[in-house]
């Protein structure tokens, strides 16, 4: 008894209904409209209310909440493939699972994402708009926390970022035993029967991407790689899946980084990638990035660069100077030191590399410092002097790398400033150190720098801001032995 009705308006009115009963129409209704895809337009208005209605009025887990949330994402699955005309539609649904209850949330939410993950697996190369992957990547940063989606979730970025398989104890396509069969007889997570889904195979599905815009392994792109970096992120701080899940995710932001140098650089294809980013993005300050590909790859560079490449060097420099757990800040600073020393394919601009050395070397020094002061002793001493050998490493050779780049863009004051600092969070370091190692490690970090910038003629007598003077008076308050003679001066 009861049903459901419709309003004036073409909207869904629900009365009480019996539930079984509505499970089962659910079902015929989403199976119809699955076989009549020339004319799914028309029926989806009408199955997207009442979807809409069962999920935003769901107070606590039931089977029609279940078979409404599935029925969305099964929707989304079978017709992306068919109907890319949609596929903004299609994905914008999925955001009803933000307007779950979080009781029904955490009870659905391994399902929900695990679904997800057969949704990227299958159909990554269907979603080309920036939103549609924002919504995902959102839901899979929801379930980072969870116990048992958590597994599911990353593992649906690692075939984002890097075309990593899925769960292999959850095979796309592979039925859920707790699935109950809908009115046609099919589990809502079997592999869509030959009605609803004639597209091949799985690996037929996703060997492609529409556009020619893929690269090998996954679906990182300049329109989803921010949202992909926030998503990671989540998983790099949570503690689901120990330190190793971490320590993975940390590599995921290494991916991450490297494919913004890649496109930047423009060397591998061409600008092909800098070409669909400027038609999909539309940057508002490069009117003429679609004019060619020169410009467009230059207007990607800028936004990368001020964009995602700083989002994914945020979050290491985050880790490297916050994380208390000393495998995944110790990879958070390795990890750091690569993706800088790696930047050279971002071609940025001289001005870049100045604002780096005092919005990430310098905030880096000053976290190692303050770590070992408040460290006196124990293990976390030990952890905290090995984590600031990893720092001053780093600190030393990414200032060196882009040294050149510096001193072009700025004036003999800014520079000296810089390099004073440099020195003074060096010796800040050393200043609590007990380590033998700690204590030999910074006295060398800072000789490297001192003999290249003396063979580059940046440390001569003479040099503007009176720099020789300063340099040689902070360099033997952290080591006697720092002294003129070692660059071949008296």
């Amino acid at each position: 008894e009861g049903g459901a009705e419709g309003g004036a308006d073409g909207s869904i009115v629900l009365e009480d209904v019996d539930e079984d009963a509505a499970v089962f129409c659910l079902d015929v209704l989403v199976g119809v409209t699955l076989r009549n895809r020339d004319r799914v337009r028309t029926c989806l208005p009408l199955v997207y209310g009442l979807l809409r209605r069962l999920v935003q009025t769901a107070k606590t887990p039931s089977a029609l909440a279940e078979r409404a949330i599935f029925e969305v994402l099964r929707l989304c699955r079978r017709l992306l493939p068919h109907k890319e005309d949609l596929a903004d539609e299609l994905l914008d649904s999925l955001r009803l699972m933000f307007a779950l209850e979080p009781a029904v949330a955490d009870a659905f939410l391994e399902r929900i994402v695990r679904e997800l993950g057969h949704l990227v697996a299958e159909c990554g190369g269907h979603v080309t708009g920036a939103k549609g992957w924002e919504t995902v990547c959102k839901l899979l940063m929801a379930s980072a926390r969870h116990p048992d989606a958590a597994a599911h979730g990353f593992a649906a970025l690692r075939v984002i970022v890097e075309g990593a398989p899925t769960d292999r104890s959850v095979k796309p396509g592979a039925t859920d035993e707790n699935a109950n069969p809908d009115a046609n007889g099919n589990g809502h997570h079997a592999a869509a029967s030959k009605a609803d889904d004639d597209d091949g195979s799985l690996d037929a599905r996703t060997s492609s991407t529409p556009g020619g815009h893929g690269a090998p392994g996954g679906h990182l792109r300049p329109w989803n790689i921010r949202a992909c970096v926030e998503a990671v992120g989540a998983f790099v701080d949570a503690h689901e899946g120990g330190d190793e899940r971490s320590l993975k995710a940390v590599g995921l932001i290494s991916s991450c980084a490297a494919a913004t140098e890649r496109w930047c650089s423009g060397n591998s294809d061409g600008g092909a990638m800098a070409v669909a980013a400027a038609r999909l993005m539309a940057w508002p300050n490069h009117p003429s990035a679609g004019n060619s590909p020169v410009e467009a790859i230059n207007a990607l560079r800028a936004e990368t660069i001020s964009g995602a490449w700083s989002d994914c060097v945020s979050k290491l420099v985050a880790v490297a100077t916050s994380e208390e757990r000393n495998a995944v800040r110790d990879d958070a600073i390795l990890t750091l030191q690569r993706t800088l020393l790696a930047s050279d394919g971002l071609n940025a601009p001289a001005t870049h590399w100045v604002a780096t050395c005092s919005g990430v070397l310098m905030p880096v020094l000053e976290a190692m410092g303050e770590r070992v002061r408040a460290s006196t002793r124990g293990d976390a001493k030990v952890s905290a002097e090995r984590s600031a050998r990893l720092g001053v490493s780093c600190v030393a050779k990414a200032f060196l790398q882009y040294l050149p780049a510096m001193l072009t863009a700025a004036t003999p004051a800014q520079f000296a400033a810089a390099w004073t600092e440099v020195l003074d969070r060096n010796a800040e370091v050393l200043k609590h150190a007990r380590s033998e190692e700690l204590r030999e490690a910074v006295p060398e970090a800072v000789k490297n720098m001192l003999l290249v910038m003396s063979a580059q003629g940046v440390l001569a007598p003479g040099a503007p801001e009176g720099i020789w003077e300063t340099t040689w008076k902070k360099a033997a308050a952290i080591d006697a032995g720092l002294t003129p003679a070692i660059v071949g001066a008296k």
